[in-house]
């Protein structure tokens, strides 16, 4: 005969819950006497953990580090003058005719305001690197070009020309006139840059062309301690690379450990089909879309070298990551143009602006393998949103309409929970009465359950298919860049945020301590005395740093378990008293 197996005691649910809960106190713990290692220290004077890669725009035999130099040399004597580029779509542009690249990339809309009234001004998440940079920035996109083999470090003459910023320069070496064109994109948060040549010599010129996404982290805003498991932070930084088969995405920490890898399979080097390439954050991307000759490759790498940013612009406490495009090249016949149009994107990683690009870059909101049910979860929250224009009120909205919809397995499983805590002293009684055959008790037990309509799996099996909802409804909410610098009300100015006085954090362990009280318990005394009191500390500790998206999340489910808890209670004190059937059909 096979062994049955044994069966769930009434309490395992809350002894699971325990151990999770004791092993978050010991991680906490462990982290705070042990604290992970300060991030290695730089290993040549550019501020680099680890070599970078070759470019296609890099003239042979020269580091990224000797053309940067050259090019701030080449520049550094240059008046600087800089034109806006304004869009409809709450975004503006700022170019440089230091080399008539992008110099700075602000957000206007409301939300991304730094302040409000008089006061506000809009959030400039693209700025050129400085030492005397205080927050991790996105630093500005670079379209490069070589001709004849070596890069171009030219002053533009800047104009505008209707909706467009002009840049034009002529290389003296080759004989092309250059011409970049900004204007602003038909998606959101986008401007299309064109890239002409004309050549006026009596030769055929070739040209080399690649783009360059970068991010200047500060290591004290990119913490990846423990709290990281629950809210990743905002300001980490990550190469993101789409190629045919998956979004390829890494850290800055990824990067410089495959980088500096003797494995080849390793380099962080893509080349099969990538559609597109940038940097990204939690909340905000940067990335480039080429023209219909596609991509050759892209790839990432670490250090001030590879993100040219010469050292006067460093300070100890950043570091650069960089993702380099390669564009297929080609010549400028003598006396004739070349034109290249490519798309640059800068701007939250809002889905629906994601989603009008071609190629679509809603990748980048990372759901992780909870895509499948975080996505509609965020269109439900959305919709919400449009119903009642409120992020935290949609957030209830939403974790209530979730609650709804998992409440058919919750009533199983507390019905489960109630039918094995009537039948526990017939269980006990089983086992003391064949304590030397766990088979045969087993058997007993399994019968009696049966005999009482009573399936120990409904007890978990439920908590079960509820975790990846619940943990999709998490992920959702600390990933939806909508949350940014949302308001709930009173003193919560910024539900990506933490709450600045603990009020939202000390209200849900009140609630927890409340919810836990009224939940039927059984079993030994000291596991409840843990739970009743020591889980909610534990949860309260946990929420005080985390976003107050997240927070208003679980203190909503909290109190929707209050009020399930109290209606289930009250059908169970009315109930009448079941009597208990044995194994065999005798009453007992």
């Amino acid at each position: 005969m096979n062994q049955i197996p044994e069966p769930q005691d009434p309490s395992d649910t809350r002894r699971l819950l325990t151990a999770v809960g004791l092993s978050i106190a010991v991680m906490l713990v462990w982290t705070w006497l042990f604290p992970p290692p300060p991030p290695p220290p730089p290993t040549s004077g550019d501020g680099s953990t680890a070599a970078s890669v070759a470019t296609p725009a890099t003239p042979t035999g020269a580091s990224p580090a000797s053309v940067a130099a050259a090019s701030a040399d080449a520049l550094k004597d240059v008046a600087e003058e800089t034109k806006t580029l304004v869009a409809s779509s709450g975004h503006e542009l700022v170019v440089t005719n230091r080399d008539g690249q992008v110099q700075a990339w602000d957000l206007t809309e409301a939300q991304y305001r730094k302040a409000s009234g008089p006061d506000a001004r809009a959030l400039r998440m693209v700025e050129p690197p400085s030492a005397g940079q205080q927050r991790g920035v996105f630093l500005p996109p670079r379209v490069e070009l070589s001709l004849d083999g070596k890069e171009t470090a030219l002053p533009y003459a800047l104009s505008v020309d209707g909706e467009s910023v002009v840049a034009r320069a002529k290389d003296s070496a080759s004989g092309v006139e250059i011409e970049r064109v900004f204007k602003p994109g038909a998606a959101p948060y986008t401007f299309e840059v064109t890239l002409r040549l004309r050549n006026s010599s009596a030769r055929a010129v070739p040209y080399e062309v690649g783009a360059l996404l970068r991010g200047a982290q500060k290591d004290s805003e990119a913490s990846t301690g423990l709290l990281a498991l629950f809210a990743p932070p905002v300001h980490l930084f990550e190469g993101v690379c789409q190629t045919a088969e998956s979004l390829e995405r890494q850290t800055l920490d990824v990067v410089a450990s495959n980088v500096a890898s003797d494995d080849a399979s390793d380099k962080p080097t893509f080349s099969n089909g990538v559609r597109w390439a940038g940097v990204d954050n939690r909340y905000f991307l940067t990335a480039f879309v080429p023209d219909a000759q596609g991509i050759e490759r892209c790839e990432y790498a670490v250090g001030g070298a590879a993100a040219r940013v010469t050292p006067d612009q460093m300070t100890s406490e950043f570091r650069y990551l960089s993702t380099r495009v390669a564009l297929p090249g080609g010549e400028v016949a003598a006396g004739q143009t070349v034109e290249r149009t490519f798309t640059l994107y800068g701007g939250p990683k809002k889905l629906d602006a994601l989603e009008s690009m071609t190629p679509s870059l809603d990748a980048a909101v990372d759901f992780g393998w909870l895509s499948t049910l975080a996505l509609p979860m965020l269109k439900v929250m959305q919709w919400f949103y449009g119903l009642l224009p409120n992020w935290g009120v949609a957030i209830i909205l939403l974790t209530v309409l979730v609650k709804l919809l998992t409440l058919p397995l919750t009533v199983s499983q507390n019905r489960s929970m109630a039918g094995m805590k009537a039948l526990a002293p017939k269980v006990e009684e089983i086992k003391k009465r064949y304590p030397s055959e766990p088979m045969r008790a087993n058997q007993e037990v399994m019968e009696l359950y049966k005999a009482n309509g009573v399936n120990p799996l409904s007890g978990c099996l439920p908590m079960l298919l509820m975790m990846p909802v619940y943990f999709a409804l998490y992920k959702t909410i600390y990933s939806a860049v909508e949350l940014y610098h949302a308001e709930l009300g009173g003193w919560i100015t910024d539900l990506s945020a933490a709450d600045p006085y603990f009020v939202l954090p000390l209200v849900l362990g009140a609630a927890m301590f409340v919810q836990t009280r009224m939940t039927p318990s059984g079993g030994d005394p000291v596991q409840q005395k843990i739970m009743q009191t020591f889980m909610p500390v534990l949860f309260t500790a946990m929420m005080l740093f985390l976003p107050s998206g997240l927070v208003v999340y679980i203190l909503a489910n909290t109190l929707l378990g209050i009020l399930q808890q109290h209606y289930q209670n009250g059908l169970a004190a009315a109930a009448p008293k079941v009597e208990v059937v044995d194994g065999v059909g005798r009453r007992g």
